[in-house]
């Protein structure tokens, strides 16, 4: 809008009065405009050199800087403002003209008059006075010339000022020393990030870039090469995003060991110190004499490493093997030698560069394949021969940090081993058979790959090599395999077995003084072969039984464990017939423990008694079963009587108490004794039994022996050696069975046992030489007729311990004694009803004195607990005693049958309690 316009609107002025008015304000306004600028100008250049001296002078925080710059910019707005650009809002005709008036005295008064008389609203006066005036001010206002009436002069000083100070400014930057261009960018420009002038200039060498990505929990060296004025300290300062900062002196990196002509190292200006950086971003900025770097960011990220590894491994060809998956967190191989793996890699985000490095870091990597479209997933191949280890790194494509920290892995190969065999550890390494034998076979192979060829080879006598494949069902690595090997038809074994049918392979005969090497031969998918040791198979005569003496292991476990609960047993009452009161509790427990075993010995002996079968034996086990039986009752019932006996207290049965406690004491004194006894006829029983089976093979033996020692047939000299063998095992068996059996035996006869032992090694030693030192034939029937007399002598006198029939005889009466009859239990239960009713009578008798009818009552309670377990102890020992003897094949039914009977009678007859016979009711 015109300023004609404005000014006419409303107004009835003259048309040359308005444009005169309208061109005095517009040219106030430019002088105005042009004032402000100038004034706004020289005071924010002003302002700003302020802020860059000050910047200079001192260094400033980024918050005072701020400050200073804005209150520049403050500044310089306000006299922009003030200087010019309040007044250019001014449009009233009044103001204007006032204005106008003041500029040329000419218009003094009539101006003003003359526009506020062209106001309707305010107009007085005559009409045509006002346009009089009109037309008079309207001539004098087209006359003005105002470059007159406001000429530049007016605002001249301003505009010189600001030249100036414009001038001076430009001048500055002309001069590269001060580098005033930067501090004033600085100054006007606070919020960008414009390192501080200085004379002390400062280059961060590294890290390079400043500001970047850098590992999480690494240090980070900070190297700055220092340059222009000398600084004297150079400091890192450093702050993390979680308020945390500090600042740490940098220290000079030494260039060489030469010094200075002052005396110092040569630094060459380079300043170092290391930044521990965590897991939030930091910033760090350096200062060194008036020079300070802006602030630089470090960002933490994890280094790049492997999430998952898939493991594809490609078996050698002749393994049979399909390949194997694996994925795994590690990176571990271990395969087969000979072997590829197929190896794919995930890291945990996307990477580029990505290689794997065998061995030490200077051996060339090598590079990973990416998988297409997978930016985290790379695979190499690559073959399994020898042992190494490796590494795998690779460069994010965020953050650009590799990982040569990245953990190593091994590469472990395999060899393909030959088969592992050895034949079950219940095959001894030389076994004693009769040639009609079939002998149960077991043998364990293993190999790393599934076996499918297993044979089994032997010898006679030292001949050529038989083999003989063993069925296989399923290929495994781990095979358990049995078979009888049948000695009457080995030849038969090897047609059945591979289908051939040579007239060579007929079934060799066997015969007493033969001997067979056996052993088993594994052979795996490469080619290669496991054997196990060899067996020596020595062939008896053909009655020979090699199982002869499989009835001694379970007598022995009976005879220890008999043993064993004998020798606690009297351990146990020993202790308690010391009675201290500290040991009761423990002493009841032991019973109990005791007692739990008892019933398991009483089962044991139930199998024994049945096995013996119609030998005297089985009334050895059974007189032991029913000792036992004794002693576990009257154990029971010693612990009932001597829990209660301690728990009365009553004064007045304390005489009473006294002698109850005598009798248990004498009683568990007693049973020292019986547990004693029944130890020593268990060992006994064993030792008899023994000794009898070491007499039959020495029998043997000697059956064996006579006939090399006849001069009018002698035996062949080839076979000789092998008889001699045979002797030797048979020697050896011997040992072995005194060996595995000593533990059970009384200590009497292991003493004289070993005599016997010495004697077989020193004879298994001669024979031995007589073998692997081939002397003439009359020396060997020499040496054949001393081992056939000895073994004579030994037979008649030496093996057999004459304590054992001693000690049988003595244990046999004193267990029969200790065990009594029947009878006597029952007359025990007789005199504990009759202890009843005489404490019943007495106590009835003592209703007036207070203490005898207390002790009455005490008596009586004890009475009634007697009966109770006299009771309960003929009970039991009725039953066990029917139960051991039905045990027996040859059992006495009529003998049982009383048993039972009687059982029936006194459990019907006591039911109710103890009766005396002549109060019955008839």
């Amino acid at each position: 809008m015109s300023l004609d316009t404005n000014f006419s609107r409303g107004l009835k002025l003259d048309p040359k009065t308005t444009n005169a008015l309208s061109h005095f304000a517009q040219r106030r306004r430019t002088l105005l405009l042009l004032r402000s600028v100038a004034g706004g100008l020289a005071f924010l250049i002003l302002a700003m050199a302020f802020v860059a001296i000050c910047d200079y002078l001192f260094l400033l925080s980024d918050g005072v800087r701020w400050t200073l710059s804005l209150t520049s910019y403050a500044t310089a707005l306000f006299a922009f403002w003030f200087l010019g650009l309040r007044h250019l809002g001014t449009h009233d005709p009044r103001s204007i003209a006032r204005k106008l008036e003041s500029a040329d005295p000419i218009l003094r008064e009539d101006l003003l008059s003359a526009v506020e008389l062209a106001d309707p609203n305010e107009a007085n006066g005559s009409i045509g006075f006002r346009n009089e005036l009109q037309q008079k001010v309207g001539r004098h206002s087209a006359g003005l010339d105002f470059g007159k009436v406001l000429p530049v002069k007016l605002i001249k000083r301003w505009l010189l000022t600001s030249a100036l100070v414009t001038a001076a400014f430009l001048t500055l930057f002309a001069i590269p020393q001060l580098q005033f261009a930067r501090r004033i960018a600085r100054a006007m420009l606070p919020m960008v990030a414009i390192e501080r002038a200085s004379s002390t200039e400062i280059e961060i060498l590294k890290p390079s870039p400043a500001t970047g990505f850098v590992a999480e929990g690494d240090a980070v060296g900070v190297v700055a090469q220092i340059s222009g004025e000398p600084a004297d300290e150079v400091w890192l300062q450093w702050i993390t995003t979680d308020g945390l900062e500090g600042e740490t002196a940098m220290t000079p990196r030494i260039s060489g060991p030469a010094t200075t002509q002052t005396g110092t190292l040569d630094h060459q200006d380079i300043y170092a110190a290391n930044l521990s950086v965590g897991t939030t971003p930091l910033r760090y900025r350096i200062i060194a004499g008036d020079g300070i770097t802006l602030w630089h960011e470090l960002t933490p990220l994890p280094r790049p490493s492997v999430q998952s590894f898939k493991k594809r491994y490609q078996f050698p060809s002749y393994a049979k093997l399909p390949d194997r998956i694996e994925t795994a967190e590690h990176g571990d191989l271990k395969a087969m030698t000979g072997s590829k793996v197929l190896l794919t890699v995930r890291f945990d985000e996307p990477v580029e560069n990505a290689e794997i490095s065998f061995g030490d870091r200077g051996v060339t990597p090598w590079e990973l394949k990416p998988v297409e479209g997978k930016a985290q997933e790379f695979i190499a191949t690559f073959p399994i021969s020898s042992a190494a280890n490796y590494q795998i790194d690779a460069t994010s494509l965020r953050s650009g940090l590799n990982n040569p920290f990245s953990p190593q892995y091994s590469v472990t190969p395999v060899p393909d081993a030959s088969p592992a065999v050895q034949w079950d550890s219940s095959l001894s390494n030389t076994m004693l058979v009769s040639p009609l034998d079939v002998l149960p076979m077991r043998v364990v192979a293993a190999d790393d790959l599934p076996l499918e060829d297993v044979v089994q080879e032997y010898r006679i006598n030292g001949g050529p090599l038989v083999r003989v494949p063993l069925p296989i069902e399923v290929p495994n690595r781990e095979l358990n395999l049995e078979w009888d090997w049948d000695l009457l038809n080995l030849g038969n074994d090897v047609q059945a077995k591979t289908g051939e049918n040579n007239a060579s392979q007929n079934s060799p005969q066997l015969s007493g003084g033969d001997i067979i090497q056996t052993r088993v031969v594994a052979i795996d998918r490469k080619g290669q072969a496991g054997v196990s040791r060899f067996l020596e198979v020595l062939v008896a005569e053909p009655g020979f039984d090699r199982n002869r003496h499989e009835h001694l292991t379970p007598m022995r476990i009976l005879t220890k464990a008999i043993a064993e609960w004998g020798e606690q047993a009297s351990t146990v009452m020993q202790k308690a017939s010391e009675n201290k009161e500290s040991t009761f509790s423990e002493t009841i427990k032991n019973i109990d423990a005791l007692h739990a075993q008892s019933d398991a010995l009483t089962k044991l002996l139930q199998q024994q008694i049945q096995a013996s079968g119609k030998s005297i034996q089985s009334s050895e086990w059974e007189l032991l079963g029913r000792s036992i039986g004794k002693v576990d009752r009257e154990l029971s019932n010693w612990v009932s009587e001597a829990t209660w006996v301690r728990e009365q207290e009553h004064e007045a049965w304390k005489s009473e108490r006294d002698r109850a406690t005598r009798d248990l004491t004498n009683r568990a004194k007693r049973m020292v004794q019986d547990a004693s006894r029944i130890k020593r006829y268990a060992q006994a029983v064993f030792g008899k039994t023994l000794s009898i089976g070491i007499i039959d093979d020495v029998m043997a033996l000697q059956d064996s022996v006579t006939p090399l020692t006849d001069l009018e047939n002698p035996t062949s000299a080839n076979r000789l050696p092998r008889h001699l063998k045979l002797a030797i095992g048979r020697l050896e068996a011997v040992e072995g069975l005194i060996q595995q059996h000593a533990e059970a035996l009384p200590k009497s006869t292991q003493t004289h046992l070993d005599t016997w032992t010495n004697w077989i090694d020193s004879w298994a030693s001669r024979l031995q030489a007589a073998i692997d030192e081939p002397s003439s034939e009359a020396s060997a029937q020499a040496l054949l007729t001393s081992f056939e007399k000895e073994l004579q002598n030994q037979h008649r006198s030496g093996i057999f311990d004459a304590r054992i029939t001693a000690t049988l005889s003595d244990m046999l009466r004193e267990l029969q004694i200790q065990l009594s009859s029947s009878g006597d239990n029952v007359r025990q239960l007789l005199l504990s009803g009759e202890a009843i009713n005489r404490e019943k009578k007495t106590q009835q008798e003592s209703e007036n004195n207070s203490d005898i009818a207390a002790r009455a009552a005490r008596s009586l309670a004890l009475a009634e607990l007697q009966f109770d377990l006299a009771r309960n102890s003929i009970l039991k020992r009725l039953s066990q005693d029917e139960a051991l003897h039905r045990s027996r094949i040859n059992l006495d039914p009529q003998f049982a049958a009383d048993l039972n009977l009687m059982h029936r009678a006194i459990d019907n007859v006591t039911e109710n309690g103890f009766t005396a016979y002549r109060e019955e009711n008839p």
